[in-house]
């Protein structure tokens, strides 16, 4: 599994999304067993699918696979999943529709739990996609108490978790001129919230999409209409070109390395 997870990160990195689809397609039977690893591998299938602008299909495997079952063991990395997946559909132009109610539902009973920027995030996701600012407040007084913390969770949380976590807020709103403003804000150190590359750049995402709206909004000689508020279907991206090898080394210089590595161990690991 921890292979396949590795060889999923080399498709990605590389702007693989045709290989990374038939690598992993070829290997779906060895993730049926319901473990929390066997979902993760869902969702990065559904996100080659989403980059090779097949919303529907990722859609679909969001249904089957990754969607929060009802439980309320439902784990942790599984709502991170659902919350990642859905906020990408809307990035790309798609409606996620009543997936966003049972997702803020199903974060719901962690909304005041604020132990961890990088989960708050991915609940804030769920909360402004359902439109569901009851929750959200909660979130956010919550992460107002962790950043008060002297130690290494308060400082995350008040220099990257809280002000990420309002913009998503603000997204969610409409109100994309701030959500750009302040997730251009967030300090160098951002990447340490934690997460892989493909898990934390829907914050580069999402700054691209509100400075994108944003622009709409405010320029008279655009003929296309910004989203109202409480819109669910937010700027297309998937026209978007693959990561370039530049791009690849400003985000990580040892990602060429690691990818190579990765496919040596992992191939050496799988009959």
């Amino acid at each position: 599994m921890r292979a396949h997870h590795a060889i999923a990160h080399v498709h990605e990195m590389r702007g693989q999304p045709e290989a990374g689809i038939r690598w992993m397609g070829e290997r779906a039977a060895f993730w049926n067993g319901g473990e929390q690893s066997s979902t993760h591998h869902w969702w990065h299938l559904a996100l080659f699918h989403l980059q090779r602008g097949d919303a529907p299909h990722a859609l679909r495997i969001y249904d089957r696979r990754i969607a929060p079952s009802g439980s309320p063991h439902f784990s942790l990395t599984g709502l991170i999943d659902a919350s990642a997946l859905l906020w990408r559909v809307a990035l790309a132009g798609a409606d996620p529709g009543i997936r966003w109610q049972a997702l803020a539902d199903a974060w719901a009973p962690r909304a005041a739990d604020a132990n961890c920027s990088f989960n708050d995030v991915h609940a804030m996701m769920a909360f402004a996609g359902a439109g569901r600012d009851d929750l959200a407040t909660q979130l956010l007084s919550a992460q107002l108490r962790l950043a008060a913390r002297p130690d290494l969770l308060g400082a995350m949380a008040r220099l990257v978790g809280a002000p990420a976590s309002r913009a998503l807020h603000a997204f969610g709103r409409g109100e994309f001129a701030a959500a750009e403003r302040m997730l251009r804000a967030l300090p160098p150190f951002a990447h340490r919230i934690g997460g892989s590359q493909a898990q934390r750049e829907v914050l580069d995402l999402t700054r691209q999409a509100a400075r994108s709206y944003s622009f709409r909004a405010t320029s008279p000689a655009s003929t296309a209409a910004a989203p109202t508020s409480r819109s669910l279907k937010w700027p297309s991206l998937s026209s978007q070109a693959p990561m370039s090898a530049a791009k690849i080394t400003e985000v990580s210089r040892s990602a060429a390395t690691i990818a190579t590595g990765a496919l040596v161990i992992a191939h050496s690991a799988m009959p």
